[in-house]
């Protein structure tokens, strides 16, 4: 795998943004399921608008898509006060877009609704709104196709200006202080470090050639293992060193690479092997399926995944408790990433 700095070219950064805009997208779909026929409704009348006022009458798609986010990245400017960087052709449609949303209530409390969900989760609407692909996204990765296509976000350059953007890492709450700015970036890793027996609290300082790491230990009782406590440290340690330079456009040393690869592999490929991806593929499908298809236990969808006819190493047999224990394993871990918005290991413990 390169360990090169290129974008969203980076093969790290386009598995992980590609499966945490999954992961993001059914935990906001969770989340706002009493909310979400509204939601929709106003997404889909600001595209009819939209559409209305076309000179043509008409729209693409792509183009309307397009429009519906930066109109909601313009909200976003409203809102807190920042310039906004749009096309120029959305300019006009933007402002009687909004004139008429403002008049329709039902419209407007949709449309806040979405930025909200924009600034929660740093993905766009098009994306967030779009119609679930688990059974694609399946047969891509079976077929051994899969594209790692990363979803679009909201990103803030260093002049504070919202723009469109396809990259990973996102910071909404940018400050010109060097600090503060590493300070937001590790805030998913200082929530991933929690466990049962206490947590551990990390902030990373400094200037292009030092930093400062402070380290916080949160003891609750003599069953803490420091031993897990200090492998936990490890990784994200690693993985906060990565992101930092890469947002400062700063070469890894091969130290360092070799550190991101051991804990990619680690902390995203798992037990899984080679197979992660298609594990990955099947968790989300038997997340999808168990939404619209409720039930007491998760026979019907194992059952219901052999008669798609993929070719996956995961066939469902009743008589079968290994395969019942791996597909639960499978479904347990996609629900945790989907809880914590994380690219978590395909393993954990055995279902019920």
């Amino acid at each position: 795998m390169d360990i090169s700095y290129g974008g969203v070219g980076y093969e790290y950064d386009k598995f992980l943004a590609f499966w945490r805009g999954e992961y993001r997208k059914r935990d906001f779909l969770l989340k706002n399921i009493n909310k979400i026929k509204d939601i929709r409704a106003a997404y889909r009348a600001v595209g009819r608008i939209f559409e209305d006022l076309c000179a043509e009458g008409n729209s693409s798609k792509t183009e309307k898509e397009d429009f519906i986010d930066c109109y909601c990245m313009q909200v976003l400017a409203l809102r807190t006060g920042r310039p906004v960087e749009v096309e120029e052709k959305f300019i006009m449609p933007i402002i009687r877009v909004g004139n008429i949303v403002h008049r329709h209530d039902a419209i407007k409390y949709g449309v806040d609704e979405i930025c909200d969900a924009v600034l929660s989760y740093n993905l766009l609407p098009s994306f967030l709104l779009r119609e679930l692909n688990s059974y694609k996204i399946l047969k891509d990765c079976s077929d051994g196709c899969e594209k790692w296509d990363v979803p679009p976000t909201l990103c803030i350059e260093s002049s504070g200006t919202f723009v469109p953007d396809s990259s990973v890492k996102v910071n909404l709450n940018f400050y010109d202080d060097f600090g503060e700015i590493e300070k937001e970036i590790l805030e998913e890793y200082r929530k991933k470090m929690s466990s049962e027996k206490g947590y551990f609290e990390t902030l990373i300082r400094g200037s292009t050639a030092s930093y400062h790491i402070e380290l916080k230990a949160y003891i609750y009782d003599n069953s803490f293992d420091i031993d897990s406590a200090i492998e936990k440290f490890h990784e994200q340690l690693v993985w906060a060193v990565y992101d930092v330079k890469k947002q400062r456009s700063m070469p890894l040393t091969e130290r360092e690479r070799s550190l991101v690869d051991a804990s990619f592999q680690k902390l995203v490929v798992g037990s899984a092997g080679p197979t992660h991806a298609v594990g990955r593929a099947v968790g989300l499908w038997l997340w999808d399926y168990l939404q619209e298809n409720p039930s007491s236990t998760r026979t019907p969808a194992y059952i219901a995944l052999n008669k798609l006819g993929l070719n996956i190493p995961y066939r469902f047999e009743k008589d079968n408790p290994s395969i019942r224990k791996t597909l639960d394993r499978i479904f347990n871990s996609t629900k945790k990433c989907i809880e914590t918005n994380q690219v978590l290991p395909i393993k954990g413990g055995t279902g019920k």
